[in-house]
């Protein structure tokens, strides 16, 4: 009788873990318009009970003011309260017309 009860509760637990809801990712327009766009099948595949809506802007929208509930940045988030984790690190690269760098500080040296 007790494994009966023991497995009754694993099984409301386990329906009352699944995931599902909404959630809202942000991300700068560039990373989520090109590289988030594309993972989100894949996504919805693992998650089909989460509803993701990917708001691809250059503003910092805040987290903390629930204007979103995931937030990938290319800086260090300064709200306080919040849990961050750096998953990447990113280069970037300056380009210009010879002509260009020729006339400015970017000229080759």
């Amino acid at each position: 009788m007790e494994e009966e009860g023991l497995a009754a509760t694993r099984g409301v637990a386990g329906r009352e873990a699944r995931l599902a809801g909404t959630v809202r990712l942000t991300a700068p327009e560039t990373f989520g318009g090109h590289f988030l766009a594309s993972w989100l099948g894949d996504f919805h595949r693992r998650y089909p009970e989460i509803a993701l809506e990917l708001v691809a802007d250059n503003r910092t929208l805040s987290l903390n003011r629930r204007e979103a509930d995931v937030a990938l940045r290319l800086v260090r988030s300064v709200q306080p309260l919040l849990v961050t984790r750096k998953l990447a690190e990113v280069a970037t690269t300056l380009y210009a017309s010879e002509g260009y760098s020729a006339r400015t500080a970017f000229a080759a040296r």
